[in-house]
């Protein structure tokens, strides 16, 4: 009798260990470190302006703006765990291209105020917020959004409820639901050494955060962007959202929205493991939409994209 219930005290003790290690995980990740900035567009020999963005729930983004004299905005949303500084290198080719930029911090990233990420739900207000600004700075200005892995939903959700506000949209790696985009985050983060491990730190995703992250699911905001030029890139390899639900998404999407598959790449590296065509894809989108001029000598390269075949860059056009 002794030792069965030493055997259950142990077995308590150990389950109230895993459940306090889950809890601390999901603090750490509503919470993440703050990320130090790594390039500006000062160091990309770009003049600029530091401004501050209020959100309607009391939240102050840092940003950088970056004015063009074109008539086209870009707005950029960057991922989980990094900073306004992560689509900065592409300031000069879109200044280039005649298209002013707009890089913020969202809410507890970088130097923006914010105790805790929602993971593209409350982030979804922050987008608004950006685009706001842009419009009573440039009110005669087209808007593109451009966002990456959270960033990407919360631009998808921002566009559903005011697309009349935007002239096109561009998703890398979007994931699709919080909750498996939380689960797949520790095979990409990780390699997979934690998943199943740490799986259920979803459990005390709303304690956390104070929001239902089974809410959100990216396929029906698609459903709901029918006026709105889209471009969806997908690596092959994503932990973060299943082949299946990519093509649900892919099937939920618009008759203006456009996939590019990148497949030597996983979740938001296509950037950096195939830059020449996630470049094509990316300008020739916006130019082939007329909200980019593009130079001379990238004319033949943005039009060499469409013209690949599905084993190194194809763009679906995706019917309704």
């Amino acid at each position: 009798m002794t030792f069965f219930l030493l055997a259950v005290e142990v077995l308590v003790s150990l389950a109230v260990l895993y459940l306090l290690i889950l809890a601390a995980v999901c603090k750490f990740s509503v919470s993440p470190p703050r990320m130090p900035q790594f390039v500006t567009p000062g160091l990309m020999g770009e003049q600029n302006e530091t401004v501050t963005i209020e959100t309607p729930d009391g939240e102050k983004l840092r940003a950088w703006w970056v004015p063009c004299a074109g008539k086209t905005t870009v707005v950029f949303a960057h991922g989980y765990f990094t900073n306004r500084c992560e689509f900065v290198p592409f300031v000069t080719r879109f200044r280039d291209r005649g298209a002013s930029s707009l890089f913020f911090d969202h809410r507890a990233h970088g130097t923006s105020t914010g105790k805790r990420c929602t993971f593209g739900i409350e982030e979804t207000l922050d987008v608004a917020s950006a685009v706001a600004w842009v419009q009573s700075k440039r009110p005669d200005d087209k808007i593109v959004l451009v966002g990456n892995s959270m960033g990407a939903l919360a631009c998808a959700l921002m566009c559903a409820n005011d697309q009349d506000k935007i002239a096109a949209l561009v998703l890398d790696s979007p994931y699709a639901m919080v909750a498996e985009g939380a689960a797949g985050w520790w095979t990409f983060f990780a390699r997979g050494r934690f998943k199943g491990f740490l799986r259920p730190t979803a459990i005390f995703g709303r304690l956390f955060t104070g929001v239902d992250l089974k809410s959100i699911d990216l396929e029906p905001a698609l459903e709901k962007i029918e006026s709105v030029p889209t471009l969806i890139m997908f690596g092959c390899h994503d932990p973060l959202i299943s082949r299946e639900k990519m093509d649900a998404c892919i099937k939920a999407a618009g008759p203006l929205a456009e996939v590019v598959w990148f497949s030597d790449s996983n979740h938001a590296r296509a950037r950096f493991r195939e830059p020449e065509r996630y470049s094509e894809a990316l300008f020739g989108f916006l130019e082939r939409h007329g909200l980019l001029t593009a130079p001379d000598s990238s004319r033949e390269r943005s039009s060499a994209c469409v013209a690949r075949d599905s084993a190194s860059c194809r763009i679906d056009h995706v019917e309704s």
